[in-house]
């Protein structure tokens, strides 16, 4: 006789197993539908907290009231010998198996599954309910092609925080935000992190995160190093690209605050390509994956066309570019994104050009106007010169006055006054001038250019030309043509040392992706005991002599296993091993 819960949910079958419960398909008896009964290992019904946490799982989700979650209709008391819910059965299959046999999503599908299950999201951290588990195994496509968001076991109630196991790590652990990693408090802004995975999972068809350990993973996730997804797949556009970045932010401060935020800014781009709403659209998906991923190809690289013509039109040619570049990537036959490529890259180089005619012309007529004063005032301050000194000659009855020298250009020989006015002629650069350059290049109707500049370590701060842009990350900004500086300081890190780089910003050729900057470490110091005269060298490289303190350059922070040799001429080399550290002194001895 089949296992019989509350004397009316029968268990037909078994349907799946996780690591907290085992499912299975049942009937109602009373309603005469289908139900899921979600049963509580008998190993971990033992244990208070478990069932507690279990409990708990039901209560929460019999608050949730939303298309795309599953819906609980009863549970156990926590004093019942076996801990089970029964909740809404849904036909279909989950969304990893779906992954497993089909191609990668186009973005913009992607995308619109990111719209629906950030709204399921935002329904729950309405309710207090932060899902902590958001991945492929836990979404449902039902079989008419709607996402139900299941598996709430693990889930986070804000109110109920003290059954929170401390230490734990609970979750899996390719989809964790690097808060959850970190043991730290968490809220809502960890699903966004976690959806952001999927997302890029979906359209890449690998996580953002890969390590063949699991600490090693850990450690990735930690900090947040998202790889490039333009670099893995060419299609995927700046605007979308730009929404991930937000989501997998390594600070939630720097995340969007919201689940509703990432629906409403991906919204906004699906609708301006022509595509309709995500459950419309999804549906279609699901129904015939291939068919429907052609139309929303077509009716996306018609929306991205009529995009780079706007702006085209109003001179932004950089982004032009990029969102030619995104067309053909995906459609590299289209004869009109090509034509409008080589347009924009003409007229890129030919704003390029203007602005050097332009910048040569105020040199020329800054040197003009210079050569002007100096004419005004110059032979003034060199006749009341040698005034003066035919009158001191004279005086001193030398006769006839010496042949004059032109006036010296050091200070003591010069008439002050005249120089000073001279010298009102030229611009004087102020700290405040250069940090006002972009918005003056703004306002000056010079082109800005998106820039994403991204450092390590993430707490990294990061000035460009002079002004601070973030920490980690500058995220978008929008900086004029030409070289560029970046410095990166650490000042809470006593091991670090700034550095500097340079860029270039050309309009015909815009970045395609982020700069990745790295601060830099300070030497390791190496003093090696060894014979008089020894020549050492470490991994190969000659640093100096024996028994002297020697720099060892580090480019990072933790420790560095190396090979030191030591040769004397007419003798054999001598190795030993050594480990290194930035800012620190390693002794070793070689006999």
């Amino acid at each position: 006789m089949a296992e019989t819960y509350l004397d009316r949910y029968e268990v037909v079958s078994e349907v799946g197993r996780g690591g907290m419960a085992v499912v299975y398909r049942g009937t109602d008896h009373v309603l005469h539908r289908p139900v899921a009964i979600k049963v509580l290992h008998p190993h971990l019904s033992q244990k208070p907290e478990a069932r507690a946490r279990f409990a708990r799982e039901a209560r929460v989700i019999a608050k949730l009231r939303h298309p795309n979650v599953v819906e609980v209709y009863d549970f156990s008391d926590e004093d019942c010998e076996r801990s089970f819910i029964i909740q809404e059965f849904v036909p279909g299959d989950t969304l990893a198996a779906f992954m497993e046999h089909n191609d990668t999503f186009l973005p913009e599908i992607g995308a619109l599954l990111v719209m629906a299950i950030g709204r399921a999201l935002q329904h729950a951290h309405d309710h207090g309910v932060i899902h902590r588990d958001i991945k492929p195994e836990n979404i449902m496509v039902r079989s008419d092609g709607v996402l139900k968001l299941m598996d709430f076991g693990i889930a986070h109630v804000t109110d109920m925080e003290h059954l929170t196991m401390t230490g734990a790590i609970i979750g899996s652990p390719a989809h964790m935000s690097p808060e959850q990693v970190d043991g730290k408090a968490l809220d809502g802004r960890t699903d966004i992190f976690s959806l952001g995975t999927l997302f890029f999972m979906a359209v890449t068809g690998r996580m953002p995160f890969i390590s063949d350990t699991a600490s090693g993973l850990l450690r990735a996730i930690a900090e947040a190093r998202v790889p490039d997804i333009r670099a893995i797949t060419r299609s995927f556009p700046d605007d979308l690209y730009l929404i991930l970045l937000k989501m997998m932010a390594r600070s939630p401060a720097n995340r969007y605050q919201t689940a509703g935020e990432v629906v409403e800014d991906i919204g906004e781009i699906t609708s301006s390509l022509g595509l309709e709403a995500d459950s419309v659209e999804l549906k279609r998906f699901f129904a015939d994956p291939e068919g429907h991923s052609a139309s929303v190809g077509k009716r996306v690289v018609a929306g991205r066309l009529n995009r780079a013509d706007r702006f085209m039109r109003d001179g932004s040619f950089a982004l032009t570019i990029r969102e030619l570049d995104v067309i053909l990537a995906a459609d590299p036959d289209n004869e009109d994104a090509k034509k409008c490529l080589d347009k924009a890259r003409r007229a890129a180089r030919r704003k390029a050009l203007s602005k050097t005619t332009v910048m040569m012309a105020v040199a020329v007529g800054l040197v003009l106007g210079t050569s002007l004063a100096a004419y005004k005032f110059v032979p003034d301050a060199f006749k009341q010169w040698t005034n003066q000194n035919t009158q001191e000659a004279a005086r001193a009855g030398l006769g006839e006055p010496p042949a004059p020298v032109g006036p010296s250009l050091k200070p003591g020989g010069t008439p002050r006054r005249p120089l000073e006015r001279i010298e009102s002629t030229k611009t004087r650069h102020t700290v405040a001038t250069r940090r006002s350059r972009p918005e003056a290049a703004a306002r000056k109707g010079r082109e800005l250019l998106p820039v994403v500049i991204q450092a390590n370590p993430p707490a990294v701060r990061i000035e460009v030309d002079g002004v601070f842009k973030g920490f980690g990350t500058t995220g978008r900004i929008m900086l004029p043509a030409g070289r560029r500086k970046v410095r990166l300081t650490h000042p809470r890190c006593d091991i670090c040392r700034s550095v500097e780089y340079t860029f270039n910003l050309d309009p015909a050729n815009p970045l395609k992706a982020p700069l990745r900057y790295s601060i830099a470490y300070k030497d390791a110091s190496l003093m090696v005991n060894g014979p008089a005269g020894g020549r050492v060298l470490v991994n190969g490289v000659p640093r100096g002599g024996t028994n002297r303190l020697l720099k060892v350059p580090m480019r990072q922070p933790g420790p560095l296993e190396v090979t030191v040799a030591v040769s004397v001429k007419g003798g054999p080399t001598r190795t030993t091993r050594a480990t290194l550290s930035p800012a620190k002194t390693t002794v070793v001895a070689v006999e």
